[in-house]
């Protein structure tokens, strides 16, 4: 039992000499420790405490005077360097392992936190940026609105009211678009512009000059068909030189006239294409078609009432 319990004692230590110690160093170490260990003398430690100690004392001189058993001694005490050196050797490897993940750590944690910041000013500025956006969207728009009424209201500053006429149709016998209405009322004079109403069956008709607007109201197949007036409600002022025809109109009449409209109108109610008659040459022959079928159908439906 003593033998197992001072089984890893260093037996040098306890004498407090080197390894590389002669017998004679030993021996002069165990008379110096035996003399302050003594029973006798040691009256710091209980008698049982002392005599352990002593005991101790004698056990290293044993030990250490025998060749094999120093022998093992020692070949324990370098196992145990080893031990140690290698123990260090890992602990300083695991402790360079940990810092350098701790240092990784940190890192990921340092660029996680500027990838959020990063997510976070990016998000901000989509956000400004999509704002700006629909900021100057709304105000690009708004811009066109207004451009757009200012064209339509520099439009009809340049309508000139005294050559243009009101006309009206009853939407359940006829369909007519602009290029109809054009093409009807062309014949009668130039025309500077054809604007349909908001307003179902209602078209405004703009002449060159009022001579076609009495032109057109003068003709009895046409009134049949539509209701025209002028768009002021009241003829024209003219200034006339010489006497008069059947209609009140003098070939050298001075009637108001207008700007002519841009040849590329922003305006649908412009017509972009002068040579309209050669592209739609048998349009007539069509409305006029029309005419005779609503005209049929009137009839049967009167026969029928």
């Amino acid at each position: 039992m003593e033998d197992s319990e001072n089984v890893d004692m260093n037996w040098y230590d306890l004498l407090g000499l080197e390894e590389s110690a002669t017998s004679s160093q030993i021996k002069k170490a165990y008379r110096h420790k035996a003399r302050e260990l003594h029973p006798d003398k040691n009256t710091k430690d209980t008698p049982e405490v002392a005599a352990k100690k002593f005991h101790l004392v004698s056990k290293a001189l044993e030990i250490l005077l025998n060749d094999e058993k120093r022998k093992e001694l020692d070949q324990k005490l370098r196992a145990k360097r080893e031990q140690r050196k290698r123990k260090a050797s890992t602990d300083a490897r695991l402790s360079s392992l940990a810092e350098k993940l701790n240092t990784k750590e940190n890192l990921y944690k340092k660029q996680k936190q500027e990838a959020e910041k990063m997510r976070a000013r990016t998000k901000a500025e989509m956000e400004e940026l999509r704002q700006d956006s629909k900021r100057k969207r709304e105000e690009q728009e708004k811009k066109n609105a207004e451009k757009k009424a200012s064209l339509r209201r520099k439009m009809y500053d340049h309508l000139s009211l005294q050559s243009t006429v009101k006309v009206r149709w009853n939407t359940d016998e006829w369909v007519f678009n602009q290029n109809d209405i054009e093409f009807i009322f062309r014949k009668y004079g130039e025309i500077d512009h054809v604007i349909l109403s908001n307003v179902k069956g209602v078209a405004l008709v703009s002449f060159a000059k009022c001579d076609a607007g009495y032109r057109c109201m003068n003709d009895p197949a046409l009134i049949k068909k539509f209701k025209i007036q002028w768009a002021t409600g009241k003829e024209p002022v003219v200034k006339t030189k010489g006497a008069k025809n059947e209609n009140n109109i003098d070939s050298e009449t001075f009637f108001v006239s207008v700007p002519q409209s841009p040849t590329d109108s922003p305006f649908p109610c412009w017509p972009k294409n002068k040579n309209f008659e050669e592209e739609h040459k048998n349009l007539e022959d069509t409305i006029l078609n029309k005419m005779r079928l609503a005209a049929t159908k009137q009839k049967q439906d009167g026969g029928t009432h």
